[in-house]
């Protein structure tokens, strides 16, 4: 869906502000003592950021990717150095968003897999495993690890096979 140039001018007005205004946030909280000042100015600066997130998550959602993309070279070449970058192509190809590291992840958890187990297959930490299966189970909506393998299989999200790898 391409997008006029009065929309594609509004969603990249509201993101650059965003962007702008988790910048100021940001740095305002840095040079700031700790206390319950330091403390809204940082969650502003992260409610900012997230709206930046949520402008550009809507280009991409209208299918406007090249126009997203369009806003973002012109973003920065206006001085924009701050911008967040989205998803990887495989993450937007993925039907339920995962990453390739999560989706190597459920295929673990699918194979019958502890954290622990995964963590020493993939030579992480099982403290960022935890966080890979807790990213799956959010994006999957799924309260349990075999309701999220379920989800995935019936999504088409467990890679090109569908099969989990085998345990070594």
């Amino acid at each position: 869906m391409a997008l006029s140039d009065d929309e594609l001018f509004v969603l990249s007005y509201y993101r650059s502000s965003e962007i702008n205004g988790s910048l100021f946030f940001g740095r305002l909280a840095r040079v700031l003592r700790p206390g319950p000042v330091q403390h809204d100015l940082t969650k502003h600066f992260a409610d900012e950021a997230q709206h930046a997130w949520y402008w550009t998550d809507c280009l991409d959602r209208l299918g406007a990717r090249p126009d997203a993309t369009r806003v973002t070279r012109r973003l920065r070449a206006l001085g924009a150095h701050d911008i967040l970058r989205g998803p990887r192509s495989a993450t937007r190809a993925n039907p339920a968003g995962l990453t390739a590291r999560e989706v190597e992840v459920l295929r673990f958890i699918a194979a019958g897999l502890r954290n622990a187990e995964i963590a020493e297959r993939l030579s992480l930490s099982p403290k960022t495993v935890d966080h890979h299966v807790s990213a799956v189970l959010a994006k999957l909506g799924s309260r349990s690890r075999m309701e999220a393998v379920q989800t995935a299989a019936r999504l088409g999200a467990l890679g090109q096979d569908g099969e989990p790898p085998l345990p070594k």
